[in-house]
């Protein structure tokens, strides 16, 4: 699968002031799991090789109307648009904002797991085998016009 990782340049800087900033860690993330993606450092130059892509995944990003128009038409044409704190671009992925899981005291603090359903969705067989840990705040949404492929399970008390 041809996969793009879109991680805007201005937010790839080092995490410091914000401890769940993960945009830097974005290319490791994927590297670990074993997904070879195409790493983008603006929208632009991620538009001009959409069309070659199967898979997006967007980070932080703020993205122009241009970008968010193109994606929809992507999207609509049976490609997967995948987000990780994609605030502002709602209507894209057919979702609706219901508020925020706080973090914990501790910044490092698992808040949840998720547990992935759809093998289509992300070629790596491991994330199938386990829930993932969930180690941020976490932006609660609801589907409005979006196929759930994984949910969100509490933590673990011991």
């Amino acid at each position: 699968m041809s996969v793009a990782l879109l991680i805007e340049e201005k937010k790839r800087v080092s995490n410091g002031s914000d401890p769940n900033n993960w945009n830097p860690y974005m290319e490791e993330v994927f590297d670990e799991l074993g997904i070879a993606a195409s790493v983008y450092r603006t929208e632009e130059e991620l538009l001009r090789d959409l069309q070659g892509k199967k898979c997006v995944v967007l980070t932080d990003s703020d993205l122009s109307e241009k970008a968010f128009l193109k994606l929809s038409e992507w999207v609509e044409k049976g490609s997967v648009l995948i987000g990780f704190q994609t605030k502002g671009a709602d209507p894209l992925f057919g979702i609706e904002d219901a508020g925020e899981l706080k973090q914990g005291d501790d910044p490092f603090t698992i808040n949840g797991y998720i547990s992935l359903k759809k093998k289509e969705y992300l070629p790596v067989e491991e994330a199938y085998k386990h829930t993932l840990p969930v180690i941020s705040p976490v932006r609660r949404i609801l589907p409005k016009d979006a196929e759930v492929i994984g949910e969100m399970l509490p933590p673990v008390s011991s």
